[in-house]
């Protein structure tokens, strides 16, 4: 049995209860009530003991409901590169009104868990949030003042959203960079070529849609299959693909010219979801119909899931390279922060260039290559392309 985590939390997010099970024990700590009349010393003393048991899992393999709030919840030591990790993605449980009502569903909880075929997913999701939980820790500079945005993970396709100071959302020609590097830096952008589309061109395993990205991108070739040019119509051509995939109209005539595999397959994914209510990313992340998330909702999930999936698996293995350059992910791209030294940052291009390129490797068989911009600049967003990598 692979050792399970479940913390479950009060609203204000300190810890309440924590229920830890493995093969020859089960043990339960009643961390902190509201109106509880212990001690504070009493509840440092039990609070401090669950820490001390979670780091020792944490030296092994660990399931958890969710790695995120379970490492904020005990203000824990980053997990260690080489520890399997799958988290779930169970949100956490908020605490109930008795001990015994936490103990039971925990206990119900870890059953469900245990029995759980393991994806792909479930393995990035969990190092990602070890990833983003260590970013929080590191904190970042605008300027000259600390900022500490907070990152969740608990979105619907699972992109990454900065809390509090919003990182990502940031548009003025500011410095932003990690707190361990120095002002005077240069800031690098990787970003992936049309990252949506190149995920669609892996599920459908369209001919054309992946030759597209060899000699441009997915709009360029449409327009030329339009005008004769790949630059005439580019911009009407990025709204029809772009309109054509997000209503799921696989029966456009346009783009099923120049793109019929990617069409068949919209067709079979709104007929798989019809019939199921479910829908997959490139990694195996389901995503169901509710009343909140229709049909066009899990397509889009399905592209941009994998598109996230990807990201986080990049963020946790850069972090493993080089953990003080991080700055954060802007939606398809990657910042990261460098000393203004040529070597050095061509290090980190060359490094960084080949983690980015194959997101899923060693993840996924016959993992798949995504083309992606290199721009270096000194200011927020205000770096300049200096190269691009094609898919071969």
């Amino acid at each position: 049995m692979i050792p399970i985590a479940i913390v479950t939390q009060k609203k204000d997010g300190r810890p309440a209860y924590l229920y830890f099970k493995t093969d020859s024990n089960t043990i339960q700590f009643d961390i902190y009530r509201s109106g509880s009349r212990r001690s504070v010393a009493y509840v440092l003393d039990v609070y401090n003991k669950a820490r001390e048991l979670l780091t020792w899992a944490m030296s092994k393999s660990i399931i958890s409901p969710n790695i995120g709030s379970l490492l904020r919840a005990f203000d824990l030591p980053e997990i260690r590169s080489d520890v399997q990790i799958l988290d779930v993605g169970i949100p956490t449980i908020q605490s109930l009104d008795t001990t015994e009502k936490d103990a039971k569903l925990c206990e119900d909880l870890s059953n469900r868990i245990q029995n759980l075929q393991y994806s792909p997913y479930q393995l990035i999701l969990g190092r990602a949030q070890n990833a983003y939980y260590g970013l929080e820790k590191s904190k970042l500079k605008l300027n000259y003042a600390t900022v500490e945005p907070k990152w969740s993970l608990e979105t619907f396709s699972g992109r990454s959203k900065s809390l509090e100071f919003n990182v990502q959302g940031w548009s003025y020609p500011d410095k932003i960079y990690q707190e361990s590097i120095p002002y005077n830096c240069a800031l690098l952008h990787f970003d992936w070529i049309c990252a949506d589309f190149r995920a669609a061109s892996i599920l459908s395993q369209d001919n054309n849609l992946i030759e597209s990205f060899k000699h441009s991108d997915p709009y360029s070739y449409l327009s030329l299959c339009l005008s004769g040019d790949k630059e005439t119509l580019r911009d009407e051509a990025k709204l029809l693909l772009l309109k054509t995939v997000n209503s799921l109209d696989h029966d456009n005539e346009y783009v099923k010219t120049a793109y019929p595999q990617m069409c068949n397959w919209l067709c079979d994914l709104l007929n798989n979801i019809r019939s199921t209510g479910k829908s997959y990313n490139i990694v195996g992340r389901q995503f169901r119909l509710s009343t909140e998330r229709n049909e066009k909702s899990l397509l889009n999930a399905v592209l941009q899931g994998s598109v996230a999936s990807a990201m986080q698996s990049v963020i946790w293995k850069i972090r493993q390279v080089y953990p003080n350059n991080i700055v954060c992910d802007i939606h398809d791209g990657l910042v990261l922060a460098v000393e203004k030294d040529p070597k050095r940052i061509q290090r980190i291009i060359d490094d960084v260039s080949e983690i980015f390129s194959r997101p899923f490797f060693g993840i996924i068989q016959n993992d798949p290559f995504f083309p992606f911009r290199i721009s270096l600049g000194e200011f927020w967003k205000q770096w300049n392309v200096i190269k691009e990598v094609r898919l071969k």
